[in-house]
């Protein structure tokens, strides 16, 4: 049955990079990760082209420049 068919795939588009299974619509659907223009990143569940179920959600937050980190 083509519709429980998964493509696991690496799309990058406008800047944004899914890495992840595709449904037979070519939709994100499952398990993968996205990383958006903004940097942020998703990692977890999809369901036909949404984020959906469990999943991580990082907010990208850049450094001043010449700030050190320390632990």
């Amino acid at each position: 049955e083509i519709e429980k068919q998964k493509l696991l795939c690496s799309i990058t588009l406008e800047g944004s990079k899914y890495v992840g299974l595709l449904n037979y619509n070519l939709k994100r659907d499952f398990v993968g990760m996205q990383i958006y223009s903004n940097k942020d990143i998703y990692i977890g569940q999809w369901e036909n082209g949404i984020r959906h179920g469990n999943g991580c959600y990082i907010h990208y937050k850049e450094q001043p420049k010449g700030k050190k980190i320390t632990e």
